[in-house]
């Protein structure tokens, strides 16, 4: 019998876990972003942190969203949200920056901007308050490296 190789085996409980990932969460989401782009979403989200990298559009700050399985009481992956600067307080004090164990609902439009990353030619975020585009659209667009977005 061949030994099975670690990365398959890797991909297969990737792929498992998106399968039956909650609804409301990063990782049902990010399991097939592209029918989800441009709708708004509802997630379960845990805890916020600010992204370790600076923004590099002034009127935005990013922040990663942990999200939540409430059916299995488990985190369920991680998403990139967008937030127009002039709502970072009120994000942080509806969001807590420091883990609960309970989960706030997040509602926001799933938008994606290219990288410069061939592997991964595109990066997923959340757009809160769904005003992000537009000040996207002013900065004639946006372009994250690859690695600064959703896991």
């Amino acid at each position: 019998m061949r030994p099975i190789h670690p990365t398959t085996l890797a991909l297969a409980a990737l792929l498992a876990a998106s399968a039956a990932a909650s609804a409301e969460s990063a990782n049902h989401y990010l399991a097939n972003p592209e029918q989800w782009e441009g709708k708004q979403i509802k997630l379960d989200v845990r805890v916020v942190r600010p992204v370790p990298w600076q923004s590099p559009v002034e009127d935005l700050r990013f922040f990663h969203a942990f999200t939540e399985d409430k059916k299995q009481n488990a985190l369920a992956g991680m998403i990139l949200i967008a937030v127009p600067a002039t709502d970072v307080k009120k994000f942080t004090d509806e969001y807590s920056l420091s883990a609960t164990r309970a989960s706030e609902s997040l509602r926001g439009i799933l938008r994606s901007t290219p990288t410069r990353n061939a592997k991964r030619p595109r990066v997923f975020f959340v757009d809160y308050a769904g005003r992000c585009a537009d000040i996207i659209a002013k900065h004639k667009g946006l372009n994250l490296d690859a690695e600064s977005g959703s896991r």
